[in-house]
């Protein structure tokens, strides 16, 4: 139970940090998207874009959910503390990247 309480607040930080990233990236003028590469209404979209348009948003918090609950009372916090800021600036460096090509 405290196990899926812990992957639980490691996904909604993932969501968080989601929001964050895709927020930031966003009100940056470098990172305009262009019209070519986006779907205005989820309707005009193909049912794969829709999945890559999940994926690219839920992956991140579903890893960050395993990664609390894999190392809850298995690993010691400076172990778990590397990971967890590495995976932040991974999943930051990601937003970034894909927004730069993309824009």
């Amino acid at each position: 139970m405290k196990r899926g309480a812990i992957g639980l607040a490691g996904f909604a930080f993932g969501l968080f940090w989601v929001w964050v990233c895709l927020y930031s990236i966003g009100h940056m003028e470098w990172a305009r998207p262009g019209a070519r590469n986006s779907c205005v209404d989820a309707g005009d979209c193909t049912w794969l874009r829709i999945a890559a348009a999940i994926c690219y948003v839920l992956v991140p918090p579903i890893v960050f959910g395993a990664l609390n609950s894999a190392a809850w009372r298995r690993w010691p916090v400076r172990r778990w503390a590397g990971w967890f800021l590495g995976l932040s600036l991974v999943t930051a460096l990601f937003y970034a990247v894909v927004a730069a090509l993309t824009g």
